[in-house]
Parts: structure tokens; C-alpha cells; sequence
């Protein structure tokens, strides 16, 4: 009996997990499950005093930002490790420093290559506005929605406008998943401007024109960019794309149970920023709820330990009733107990009767 329970228990916990693991929703799934993937720094130089000041500088910033750095030292003579890089932009005055976004689709594109020169780093791994993106997802937000400003204001004020509605209406009406065990946090979105000639945040405006490989190509209309887990842009909204429509599917799909896919099944392409997302509020966001998913789910195998009880206890009586009544059965009738069918008892009675008739009148009929 007791190896019964424990099969059923792990059963039951077996097939019940995986429910409770698409109950998450997709941003924070994403918060606190998918590390952000790397920027790529290649430094070229010659040695000297300047290349090694950008080679600590950017490896400073790498402490902290979602960035490596590697170093080409043309005085040691070789090929270029790196040809494609100078199809795409032939070496200036060194240091040369390349910019390269994370792998997608087995290639790294370039985000922006030139001469080296003091604080570059800081600028392109930190900026006022990455700092509270990460606050705002760190506070478990559903996503924040960057508007970037073309420098038209009335298309600027008219997307802004529109865009500001359909979330406060989405806030309203867009269910969350059912998380086990977690009280209901209500649905909660945040929009962010990026002025149109910002020079603070020229860094920033670059990586998100770059982030697809026709946005260039807009930049005279209003750009929306939904970011979510640890500054993953989803994709971009472009002028008329700015709508109704591809407003709800971007935050459907944020507030949306995941699928707990890996990472790089998933739309979107990381911000290079500086942001603690394994500490600090981060600890706070990622176990949120924890104690009381955990007392639900103490409860919900006490559940099933009262249930698998009730069903031994049926088994049980129900074996012992009929254990009961066979007992009787082979009490009342030898040939019961021997196997015999009741068509066969009536057979065998009947040929008895048959035999007993017979030597009856055989005695009668003797001299």
C-alpha cells in the first residue's frame, strides 16, 4: 500500500508541473530565466599608451554591461582575424574600435565601428534612460514601451497619444496568467520618450535603429519598442504600424503564459546596458511569491495524499468484500471452490438425477 502512494504522488507531481510552469507569463519568465546575450568589442592597435587605455576601459565596462571585448594587436603580424569586419568598415586611425550586436542567425551584425577616444565605453554601455528601464523592469513591469521621437511633433504626439490609450485599456482588460500560489499583481505597462536629438542618449538611439536592418530608413516617422525581461527589444512599431492591433499582439504576447522555451526561440535582441538583474530588486522580482507557491503546493500534495487514501481504502474494502463472498461461495459449494461454472454444477446435477432413474429401473426390471 505504501509503495502504491508514493507511485501515485509522484504521478500526480509529475503531470501537474508542467502547468504550473506555462502559468508564468512570458516578461516574467524572461526576468528571471534568460541571462542577456553578449555586444562584442573588437579593439585594433598597435600597442602603445592609447590602446592600452580603450583595452582597460572597455574591459571595465564589461564588468558590468553585457559586452566582451577582444583585441586585434596588429604587431604581432598575421591575418585579420576578422575580415568581414573590414568589408563592412575599413580600419581608421588606431585604436579602431567595432561595435557588434549578439549572435542572431549564426552572425554578428555591426553596430558602429571608429577611432577610440576617453569615456567612449561608458557612453555606449550606460546611459539615464537604460538605467531606468532596468529599474521599470526590475519592478516587474510588463514591459516598457520606448517611444522614440521622430522630430515631427504632430506625428510624434498623435502615436504617443494613441499608443498611451490602448495600454491604459490593455492594463484593464488583458488577463494574466493564473500563477499557483501567487496573488494577483495587476498588469502594469510603462512608457518612456526618447527626445529627438537627445545627445545623452545618441548611443542608445543608435542600437535601437540598428537592431533591424530597415529601420534606418524611418527614422522621420515615431518608432515604439516594447523591451521586456533583462532589456530584450521585441521588435519595433513604425509610424502607421503604431496601431490598435500590433499594440495588443506585442503585449499579448508579453502578459501571455510562456512556453518556457529557450531563450533564442523567442523575438527580440538585448539593449547593451549596465544593470544588476542577479541582484537587489532582481532577487526581490524573481522570487516573488515564492512562499506562497510553496504553501500551495505543500497543500496540493496533502490533496493528493487524502485522495490516494480514499482510493487504497476503496481497493482495500472492495477486496476484502469480495475475498468475503468467495469464501462463501466455495463454503456452500466443494465444486465452486474447484473451478467449476454453475452451467457445468447443473450439467453434472442433471446427469446424476439421469444415472439414479436408470438403476431404478434396471433393479425393477432384474428377475
Amino acid at each position: 500500500m505504501r509503495f502504491a502512494l508514493i507511485v501515485l504522488m509522484a504521478a500526480g507531481l509529475f503531470f501537474a508541473a508542467p502547468g504550473q510552469t506555462c502559468d508564468t507569463p512570458v516578461y516574467r519568465y524572461a526576468l528571471q530565466n534568460w541571462p542577456p546575450d553578449d555586444y562584442e568589442v573588437v579593439i585594433v592597435h598597435r600597442g602603445g599608451g592609447e590602446a592600452a587605455e580603450a583595452l582597460n576601459e572597455w574591459r571595465s565596462a564589461a564588468a558590468a554591461a553585457n559586452v566582451v571585448v577582444r583585441e586585434v594587436d596588429l604587431t604581432e603580424g598575421g591575418e585579420f582575424p576578422y575580415p568581414s569586419l573590414l568589408e563592412e568598415s575599413p580600419l581608421g586611425d588606431l585604436p579602431w574600435v567595432y561595435l557588434r550586436y549578439p549572435v542572431r542567425g549564426q552572425q554578428r551584425r555591426l553596430v558602429w565601428s571608429g577611432p577610440w577616444e576617453p569615456a567612449q565605453a561608458a557612453r555606449w554601455a550606460d546611459s539615464s534612460l537604460r538605467r531606468t528601464i532596468s529599474q521599470e523592469l526590475l519592478a516587474d513591469r510588463a514591459g516598457v514601451w520606448l517611444f522614440l521621437e521622430s522630430g515631427d511633433r504632430r506625428k510624434d504626439e498623435a502615436a504617443a497619444t494613441l499608443l498611451s490609450r490602448e495600454l491604459e485599456r490593455l492594463e484593464q482588460t488583458l488577463p494574466l496568467p493564473s500563477e499557483v500560489g501567487t496573488t494577483s499583481r495587476p498588469l502594469s505597462f510603462v512608457t518612456l520618450r526618447l527626445p529627438y536629438g537627445e545627445a545623452a542618449e545618441e548611443s542608445l538611439r543608435t542600437l535601437l535603429l540598428g537592431s533591424e536592418p530597415d529601420l534606418y530608413a524611418y527614422t522621420n516617422e515615431a518608432m515604439v519598442f516594447p523591451i521586456y525581461g533583462r532589456g530584450v527589444v521585441l521588435y519595433a512599431l513604425v509610424g502607421r504600424g503604431i496601431n490598435e492591433q500590433t499594440i495588443t499582439e506585442a503585449a499579448e504576447f508579453l502578459a501571455g503564459p510562456c512556453a518556457c522555451e529557450i531563450k533564442s526561440q523567442n523575438p527580440g535582441l538585448e539593449l547593451l546596458m549596465r544593470a544588476d538583474w542577479e541582484g537587489g530588486e532582481a532577487k526581490r522580482a524573481a522570487t516573488a511569491g515564492f512562499f506562497e507557491r510553496a504553501e500551495a503546493a505543500r497543500e496540493q500534495v496533502r490533496q493528493a495524499e487524502e485522495k490516494a487514501f480514499v482510493r487504497l481504502r476503496r481497493t482495500a474494502s472492495a477486496s476484502a468484500a469480495d475475498e468475503s463472498t468467495e469464501g462463501t461461495r466455495r463454503l456452500a459449494c466443494p465444486l465452486v471452490a474447484a473451478g467449476c461454472t454453475p452451467i457445468a454444477i447443473l450439467l453434472l446435477a442433471a446427469a446424476g438425477v439421469l444415472t439414479l432413474v436408470v438403476l431404478r429401473y434396471v433393479r425393477r426390471e432384474s428377475p
